[in-house]
């Protein structure tokens, strides 16, 4: 797990100022960058998780037979209402009224290692779609 501090959205892995625990928030190291882009973008967010296969990563399994988070998924504030064409694979869906951005990984992965290398490799393609994505406000004009 990493910080991301709330209004900034620097990067830490820990927090920087004990005397402002409340302006940071716990983010998945692997989304850690898409985060931080799309909130600097104007994409603002609410809910993140990069997927794991368990509880904590290193729980001392191995063969894992009920991940923990078989899914990447962002959710979005009430602002943000569309998004450009997203990469293979990914889908969005409202959740609780907001926009959410969703990857599910393949059921049959059962080892720890492979899920996590699979992980890896879709927070990558995601984030190498954040890297493209347009300053949000222009982008929502350019729909309306």
């Amino acid at each position: 797990m990493a910080y991301m501090h709330c209004n900034t959205f620097e990067i830490y892995m820990q927090v920087q100022d004990e005397k402002t625990p409340n302006e940071w928030f716990f983010v998945d190291d692997m989304i850690a960058p898409s985060i931080q882009l799309l909130n600097r973008k104007g994409y603002t967010t609410k809910w993140c998780c990069a997927g794991h296969p368990s509880a904590a990563y290193f729980d001392g399994v191995y063969k894992c037979e009920k991940f923990f988070a078989r899914q990447l998924y962002v959710s979005f504030t009430e602002d943000v209402t569309v998004l450009p064409p997203l990469p293979d694979g990914f889908y969005t869906t409202t959740f609780g009224g907001t926009l959410d951005v969703r990857y599910d990984y393949p059921a049959d992965l059962t080892d720890a290692y492979d899920f996590m290398a699979k992980a890896l490799e879709i927070n990558k393609r995601f984030y190498d779609w954040v890297l493209l994505l347009p300053d949000y406000k222009e982008y929502r004009n350019k729909t309306k």
